[in-house]
């Protein structure tokens, strides 16, 4: 996944009956520690933004 591509929660990570529809990815951060490397997206919703793992995400259409 890249910035610029629409996402969409897993069903998995939806909080109760929260409807966040399509979001964006507008950021990515990388970094490591003594766990390992990690990745997190910034996803813009409607009306809020929130970071995601990979893994807590679905593709909905990549970016150009």
């Amino acid at each position: 996944m890249k910035v610029g591509d629409l996402v969409t929660l897993k069903k998995d990570w939806r909080i109760g009956y929260v409807y966040y529809g399509p979001g964006v990815i507008t950021f990515i951060e990388e970094g490591a520690n003594l766990l390992g490397s990690w990745k997190s997206y910034k996803v813009q919703w409607n009306d809020d933004f929130s970071f995601h793992e990979e893994e807590q995400l679905e593709l909905i259409s990549e970016s150009r």
